[in-house]
């Protein structure tokens, strides 16, 4: 689901995610998931996976790596997790990498699946909200709760950026 959304915000960058110009580091995390035994549990309908090639698929820490080897970059490729905070630590160390000069474009992003899916749990004094809402920010906030999705994003300098006549969606400002 990552590689996909990798792909995609590349191509709406208007990069080809097979011959992206510059060195281009990924930023990402994963949320811990049962994905793998899913299919371990259907090997038959896998020919040829082993239990190795599961694991490097579906474990967090292989993310970044995997899609930078899928998709042929060769900036730094970055793990990041840090539960709830994975998706914004990544696009703050992207950023880092960008001003530092570690790459030229990076993607930066997280991904939670949850399988199988399993049901809804409160308990009382615990970290989920009651009501199975989150409202971030707040004053009525909780608790958590679990989500899937995922979401990439493509970062460059602005200065580049504008040189090549992206289009540019949004500013990250550093402070001085």
């Amino acid at each position: 689901m990552f590689l996909e959304c990798a792909w995609e915000a590349l191509e709406r960058a208007g990069y080809d995610p097979r011959a992206t110009p510059g060195t281009v580091g990924v930023f990402a995390g994963a949320g811990r998931n049962a994905y793998g035994s899913v299919v371990e549990a259907q090997a038959d309908r896998f020919p040829g996976l082993d239990g190795l090639a599961l694991l490097i698929a579906n474990e967090p820490e292989h993310l970044s790596t995997r899609v930078s080897y899928k998709l042929g970059l060769t900036g730094p490729s970055i793990a990041v997790m840090t539960a709830c905070s994975t998706s914004l630590v990544a696009v703050h160390e992207a950023s880092r990498a960008l001003l530092a000069g570690e790459c030229d474009v990076a993607l930066a992003g997280g991904v939670s699946l949850r399988m199988p899916r399993s049901g809804y749990y409160y308990r009382e004094g615990g970290t989920m909200s009651p009501d199975g809402r989150c409202r971030t920010f707040s004053a009525d906030a909780k608790g958590i709760v679990g989500g899937d999705g995922a979401g990439v994003v493509v970062l460059r300098r602005a200065q580049d950026a504008l040189d090549d006549g992206d289009h540019v969606h949004a500013v990250i400002r550093a402070p001085r």
